[in-house]
């Protein structure tokens, strides 16, 4: 296991922008940027020895600056959709940065994702990774209280990348922190061939502006029913209004279990045998198909509406504002903790 560091030529407020390779004994390797605290690409070797990257995103970091897709980048202080950019902690209402008028997302205008961590590679054992902390300040895109967070992203031996958030603050504040990979297995125009399964019997409803109404909707006998594996193009071809309404999959997915070690969801590729499985203590996955891209990405590949998929594991979109919700809430000197583990498998013999 090894850690490489490039130091890129670009400086925001003084600080270098670097990328970080971790490579592991199987030829898996991961490269990491600090700004936005971002994973850029997730190299899957392959049976003639090359490795062919599974994540969409940009060659250069300078795309990244004006990225509006959130590829493989960190979302917070809250992220997903806050309404009307307002949360209400205790009896004090705060106005919130408006990044999508007048709601925000992913944190507002400057969130998490442009800003430059401070990162610190390491390796131990049968695994490497790297540190990385952002110091959030009191009012940044109008959240209370002074954040410190630190992400811990790993790839180890058992060809697992596991993605840790801690943070702690300094006074009552809202946390919710994801990171935000498109998936492709593949390299297929589309991820409508892929086959998924997620553990949740429901999702939370959206309304028009794709923000959650705080409904629980089942997902049995529907086309967001992944209770079983199946494919993914089907079932978006559906006419159920929630699908119109996001013109495609853009739901909060509710978990059945909580616990860490037990799966909570698989994205399959028939066509190349790669399976990655999801691990996560966190009580919901965003999943979002990819409706809405439209832009031009790595090696000048085009990247279509469908292109890729995105399962988040977070809190619940809103949650600082739907009582029922999971609280997103955290308390003066409590630690916020997230862990996601990404297993990669191999379902068939990979042809390639």
């Amino acid at each position: 296991m090894e850690v490489k560091v490039e130091r890129t030529g670009f400086v925001q407020d003084g600080n270098y922008v670097e990328k970080y390779s971790v490579l592991n004994d199987h030829g898996f390797e991961i490269t990491l940027s600090n700004f936005g605290c971002t994973l850029m690409n997730f190299y899957w070797p392959t049976k003639k020895g090359n490795a062919e990257d599974i994540l969409l995103g940009y060659d250069s970091i300078e795309k990244w600056f004006d990225d509006k897709s959130f590829f493989g980048s960190t979302a917070g202080r809250c992220c997903n959709r806050i309404r009307n950019s307002k949360i209400k902690i205790g009896d004090l209402e705060y106005q919130l940065s408006s990044n999508i008028p007048p709601h925000q997302i992913h944190g507002g205008i400057t969130g998490f994702n442009k800003k430059i961590w401070r990162a610190i590679p390491f390796s131990l054992g049968n695994k490497a990774g790297v540190n990385l902390y952002y110091n959030s300040t009191h009012m940044e895109e109008g959240f209370p209280g002074n954040l410190s967070v630190q992400a811990t992203i790993t790839l180890d031996n058992e060809n697992q990348l596991k993605i840790e958030y801690r943070a702690i603050s300094d006074a009552l504040t809202v946390c919710n922190l994801t990171t935000h990979p498109y998936f492709n297995l593949d390299g297929s125009e589309t991820i409508l061939n892929h086959k998924l399964w997620v553990d949740a019997n429901n999702i939370t409803e959206i309304d028009a502006s794709i923000l959650t109404t705080g409904a629980m909707l089942p997902v049995q006998n529907t086309s967001f029913d992944f209770l079983e594996s199946k494919k993914i193009g089907p079932q978006l071809n559906s006419l159920h209004p929630q699908m119109i309404l996001a013109d495609g999959i853009d739901h909060n997915y509710v978990l059945n279990h909580h616990s860490s070690d037990i799966p909570k969801a698989s994205l399959t590729s028939g066509h190349s045998g790669r399976k990655i499985v999801f691990y996560t203590n966190q009580p919901g996955i965003q999943l979002y198909t990819g409706n809405h891209l439209n832009s031009i990405g790595k090696k000048g590949t085009t990247y279509p509406k469908h292109g890729g998929i995105c399962l988040e594991t977070q809190g619940f979109p809103d949650a600082a504002n739907i009582s029922s919700f999971p609280s997103v809430l955290l308390r003066e000197g409590e630690q916020y903790y997230s862990i996601t583990t990404i297993k990669c498998e191999e379902e068939i013999q990979v042809s390639n």
